[in-house]
């Protein structure tokens, strides 16, 4: 009976949107149910957004490690997946099983005020009791079926068990890891700083977030809370960063044992040396603010996750693009670029599809957690993005307009690193020159992009400048286009000292752009090392004014 259950759930028809919605909906519920069980000690319902996201970050870190160790053990990642899925309704017994034998009054539910690695030890085979109460009688029962359950699938599925003791350990351990996380963060950075050693984890965690850039880019300057507000909501978002990042790379390692062709097909898709480029755009708008405005970066490891997860939502910003970009340019890249994913059918539209959903959903909770200025940055280069390629607007279609919508994207980019790092979080802030400078200069210089798809675009009606002129015409008006844009740089910034970098990129841009054995990588290489060079020279502070 128990094994024709098993084998019913491991082979329902849960496709990526069901899943990911039956998990939200399972963890939303278990978060609403635990406000009843352990009221807030604001004594507010949960609602906010940071501490939401910090709870479902928690639970998702938890589902992807089980979800990694019981792949492994079972050798079936969709089985699994479908085991866990039906298995995480068990998210709801601890809430209500507390509020049944406290006779209503619940039991608070959090971390483990656990200071030292000595204590942590002590507490891993003692979940329900000890010194410290590491769990409440719901959450001991919970645990308590979590491993015995996993212990008896994996046993029905291997016929091993060596296997099913071997995961039934290793998911205890995963997930009492998750549960003690901010304790083994702070013993980490006791034994690299023993002097602050002696600190409370409260007092740590309110060290660090205290001399770190979160409270500026996350809570809007004109907005005041009370310490205890202040304190909650901080250090939600400092977890969620580490669950963030921690969650990435599960993801990663996961998708590539469930599908590794697929899955570096999809990573692959990135087009290195493009993804290198879009990152001298975040870096440089970095660069500038601490320029101008100084940082408010301590460059410790708060400041580390923020920075690295900034890293990850950009990145995922940007496949969004491109794969929005792919699902409407099939029919062009059959032509113009048979070798990527739709194309050569390494990927389907299903599989595109997909991995748009993650990357949108992850760009944007990595946004949030970074800070309010790159939330919304991040959420004008995806609007952007899809307006440029989707139809019914497909402004792509549009010759210069639609390179002035791609450089609205690498603004906000540019101005995502600049808040981030900026110590001074007014608009004003960042100079209106730069605005006019990216605005101006990309909205030229991404007219080459359209020379690598001069056929598909024209089979497909694509109007780009040299689909209307012709290929030879085209190649001259874009190269000097080009040309143009490098020149501006200097002007708009008013810096002399970059007119002979600025010259030598017209030239060599144009050159390349002429060229009958044209190369679309050689010209990001050239805009990479003209960025290296701008920007090194407006840091040294040895430029001067041009007017």
């Amino acid at each position: 009976m128990l094994k024709k259950l098993l084998v019913k759930i491991e082979n329902a028809n849960i496709g990526f949107k069901e899943l990911v919605v039956g998990f939200s909906a399972i963890v939303f519920v278990r978060i609403f149910l635990e406000n009843f069980s352990s009221i807030p000690l604001s004594g507010v319902i949960t609602s906010n957004t940071s501490t939401i996201l910090h709870y479902f970050l928690y639970y998702t870190v938890n589902t992807l490690s089980v979800a990694l160790i019981l792949g492994l053990s079972v050798g079936n990642f969709r089985k699994a997946w479908n085991f866990i899925l039906f298995g995480l309704l068990i998210e709801w017994l601890p809430p209500i099983y507390d509020l049944i034998v406290s006779a209503g009054n619940g039991y608070p539910m959090h971390y483990p005020p656990i200071d030292s690695w000595q204590v942590l030890l002590g507490h891993f085979f003692m979940v329900g009791g000890g010194a410290v109460n590491l769990t409440t009688p719901g959450q001991t029962l919970q645990i308590s079926l979590i491993v015995v359950g996993i212990l008896i699938y994996v046993i029905l599925s291997t016929k091993s068990i060596t296997r099913g003791v071997v995961a039934a350990l290793l998911s205890y351990s995963a997930i009492f890891f998750w549960a003690t996380s901010p304790t083994i963060i702070k013993v980490i950075n006791d034994f690299f700083h023993p002097e602050v050693a002696g600190q409370t984890l409260i007092q740590f965690f309110s060290a660090e977030i205290s001399r770190s850039m979160l409270i500026k880019n996350f809570l809007h300057p004109t907005i005041s809370v009370q310490p205890l507000r202040a304190y909650e909501i901080f250090f939600g978002v400092t977890m969620s960063s580490f669950y963030y990042i921690a969650a990435s790379v599960l993801i990663v390692a996961i998708l590539l044992l469930m599908d590794k062709r697929k899955t570096l097909a999809t990573l692959g898709n990135s087009r290195m040396i493009h993804a290198v480029y879009y990152y001298a755009i975040l870096v440089s708008g970095f660069l500038v603010a601490i320029n101008l405005t100084g940082s408010i970066i301590a460059f410790g490891w708060l400041d580390s996750f923020s920075l690295l997860s900034l890293a990850v939502a950009s990145f995922c910003a940007r496949m969004f693009a491109v794969g929005i970009n792919d699902l409407y340019d099939i029919e062009i890249d059959k032509i113009s670029h048979p070798k990527r994913p739709l194309p050569s059918k390494t990927l389907t539209e299903g599989d595109i599809k997909d991995a748009n959903l993650f990357f949108l959903i992850w760009a944007l909770v990595g946004a949030f957690i970074v800070g309010h200025y790159v939330f919304f940055m991040m959420l004008v280069i995806i609007s952007v993005s899809y307006i440029y390629s989707a139809p019914p607007l497909r402004l792509k279609r549009i010759p210069l307009f639609a390179n002035f919508l791609m450089s609205l994207a690498y603004f906000s980019l540019f101005a995502s690193g600049f808040f981030m790092a900026s110590a001074d979080q007014s608009i004003r802030a960042l100079p209106i020159r730069y605005l006019f400078l990216i605005t101006i200069v990309f909205t030229l210089g991404t007219t080459v992009k359209d020379l690598k798809d001069i056929d598909g675009d024209r089979a497909a009606g694509v109007m780009t400048i040299p689909v209307i002129i012709g290929r030879n015409n085209g190649r001259r008006i874009i190269g000097l286009l080009l040309s143009s844009a490098f020149f501006l740089v200097p002007i708009i910034l008013n810096i002399r000292t970059i007119l002979i970098p600025s010259l030598i990129a017209a030239i060599a841009g144009y050159l390349i752009v002429v060229s009958n054995h044209y190369k679309d990588n050689f010209i990001f290489i050239l805009y990479i090392a003209y960025i290296i060079v701008i920007i090194s020279i407006v840091l040294s502070g040895v430029s001067a004014p041009l007017y």
